[in-house]
């Protein structure tokens, strides 16, 4: 997921390195922009019974914290289990 957003150029919307600019509003239109098109991207890509997890996130960001909440190897049994 994170290659095909850095390939629609839309990467650093979602990590946080591209934040929401306060000064212009013309940036701050195109932030809105791709930031739409990276959470359409992320939830257009997961499956249908994992929408639970993005479908109230606001920003692609916070969708793709939520996700890695959910997904990400938290401990050593769920490393064994992986295994």
């Amino acid at each position: 997921m994170q290659m095909v957003l850095v390939d629609k150029d839309l990467w650093d919307v979602v990590d946080g390195s591209e934040e929401e600019s306060q000064e212009e509003e013309e940036q701050q239109k195109s932030w809105k922009v791709r930031d739409k098109k990276a959470l359409a991207t992320i939830c257009l890509s997961v499956r249908d019974t994992q929408l639970v997890h993005v479908r109230s996130c606001k920003t692609a960001a916070e969708a793709w914290r939520k996700l890695a909440e959910v997904y990400e190897t938290k401990g050593f049994t769920r490393k064994l289990f992986l295994r």
